[in-house]
């Protein structure tokens, strides 16, 4: 065994105390190999230096005269590491040749981690203002006077007086902010095959586009409501326009209408432009996107509003795109009142479900847009007081009866 593979050597406690002084003196100069008997039993042999030359000691080790067994095994020394160890079955000095270095002393311990967030500015496009409404030059008296004076009136609406009424409505709006909307128009010249009852969403709504792009708007009703209940005057705007000669219609609806009293000669001649009406529309505040809009049944009620206030461009090819106009012009609280009234099992047109909630008209005459807005306003009023009292009916929001 050579002496260079000796890292360090274990002694017992009777070896150290009785040879310890010796080996100290001569570590520096000698190399031993010994086990404990022969160092006990006093024939450890030293081996004498040999002198070469005079300048250069040399170190001979001693073989001893007996064969001393060895063993080798493995074990794990303090600190995790693994080394090999060596030793004689006497009990001898142990060999040991570790297999990696002692790791490196772990880093001191922190109570207190100091941990700096790192930050990511995102820039956000600029929110518009909000809508704020200011009463035009006589609002504030108009409002006055039409809350004391209770007695319901349909208030018709010319070229002629269109920007004095605008302002009206303009100031009584943010007290109001509840718009019931209705229209006439000249019926229907395009009809499905299919039952109403069978249609879907997507067959009724191209029935409502290729109607709504071949006719005209005739009138356009609006009737307000709020926390202080519905505002007694409707406004009922007449629209130029529309010619029996040169325009499509239905025959058996013109004559409905002729019945209750509309004359379209003059309402060509003395009616609002419908490009005028679409500006005045957005000047008002119609169509800020906060005030919840209502109408019964009101596919084509906002369908043809939705074209005049376009520019009379065709309505959009699909459902889909029609709903997004919807929500674009009208914001995304749209109530369809028959929808409710089927929510609570009542079924028919308007008459039938404002006598089945005890409702009359209040003013006006029926197929006239500002008397259908009228009651179609008290019969949204009377379902909220009657069935809605707990609930929160914008959940119904978005719900246009045949387009869902």
């Amino acid at each position: 065994m050579s002496s260079k593979s000796i890292n360090c050597i274990h002694w017992d406690s009777e070896c150290s105390s009785e040879y310890g002084d010796l080996v100290s003196e001569f570590e520096s100069n000698w190399t031993a190999v010994w086990s404990a008997s022969t160092i006990r039993g006093r024939h450890a042999r030293i081996l004498r230096r040999h002198h070469k030359t005079r300048a250069r000691p040399r170190l001979t080790p001693h073989v001893p005269r007996f064969k001393t067994q060895t063993r080798q095994d493995a074990v794990t020394l303090t600190g995790g590491f693994e080394a090999t160890a060596m030793y004689s079955h006497d009990g001898g000095p142990v060999l040991i040749h570790p297999l990696q270095p002692p790791p490196p002393p772990p880093p001191p311990l922190c109570s207190f981690v100091h941990i700096v967030p790192q930050y990511t500015m995102v820039e956000y496009p600029p929110q518009p203002a909000p809508l704020v409404f200011t009463p035009g030059g006589g609002g504030g008296a108009f409002l006055e006077a039409a809350t004391k004076d209770v007695r319901p009136e349909v208030r018709d609406v010319w070229a002629g007086n269109f920007n004095d009424e605008l302002s009206n409505l303009t100031a009584v709006l943010p007290h109001y902010p509840w718009v019931c909307v209705d229209t006439e128009f000249p019926g229907a010249v395009h009809d499905s095959d299919t039952p109403r009852y069978l249609r879907g969403p997507r067959e009724s709504y191209a029935l409502v586009k290729k109607n709504v792009d071949d006719l005209k708007l005739l009138q356009v009703g609006i009737a307000l409501s709020g926390p202080a209940g519905r505002f007694p005057v409707a406004w009922q705007f007449n629209l130029r326009g529309f010619d029996p000669a040169r325009h499509p219609y239905a025959p058996a609806s013109l004559a409905l209408l002729r019945a209750q009293g509309m004359h379209f000669a003059t309402m060509n001649e003395f009616g609002i432009d419908p490009d005028a009406f679409a500006v005045g529309f957005h000047r008002s505040g119609l169509a800020c996107g906060q005030l919840t809009w209502t109408a019964f049944s009101g596919s084509y009620d906002f369908a043809y509003l939705a074209k005049v206030l376009t520019g009379g461009q065709p309505l959009p090819a699909t459902l889909d795109g029609f709903l997004a106009l919807v929500r674009q012009l009208f914001g995304p609280n749209v109530l369809d009142v028959k929808h409710l009234a089927r929510c609570c099992a009542m079924r028919g047109g308007l008459e039938q479900v404002a006598a089945a909630l005890g409702v009359e008209r209040a003013a006006g005459h029926a197929h006239c847009a500002g008397s259908d807005s009228l009651l179609t306003t008290d019969v949204l009023l009377a379902m909220l007081n009657s069935f809605f009292m707990n609930v929160d009916v914008l959940v119904h929001a978005g719900t246009i009866v045949d387009l869902a």
